[in-house]
């Protein structure tokens, strides 16, 4: 999966209901710079870390994917926020996207326990669905 290439309205509608707003959202495309370490892909502790050693801080959020003309994902995620306030994705992976789409979710707090992922399907095929 990958980040929408384009933010169109859809994403934009499933952004305000993963983050529970009838308001606007800000759906920001982040640089993906991964730290040079090992990593098992618990973004919380990794960013935490970062910033403490390298000032800035973690913003909870999610990471936003699609499978194109299936479906729709939102993954609970923890970038670093640099001090100069640009937001940066610092989390090691297997495989590291150029970019990833993030919307803040200001009302999230981390509680050291996994939140589920969040998915719509984009089709009405019955595979998808289920």
């Amino acid at each position: 999966m990958s980040p929408p290439r384009i933010i169109k309205p859809y994403v934009k509608s499933f952004a305000r209901q993963v983050v529970n707003t009838a308001g606007d959202v800000e759906l920001s495309y982040l640089p993906c710079v991964p730290l040079n370490r090992l990593s098992d892909g618990d973004c919380f502790p990794c960013v935490e870390e970062h910033a403490k050693t390298n000032g800035g801080v973690p913003v909870l959020g999610w990471a936003i994917w699609e499978y194109p003309k299936a479906f729709i994902e939102a993954e609970f995620h923890s970038v670093w926020q640099a001090p100069d306030g640009k937001l940066h994705d610092v989390v090691p992976r297997q495989e590291t996207p150029v970019r990833i789409l993030f919307v803040r979710d200001p009302r999230r707090l981390y509680s050291g326990r996994q939140v589920d992922n969040i998915r719509k399907a984009l089709t009405n095929d019955k595979a998808v669905r289920t």
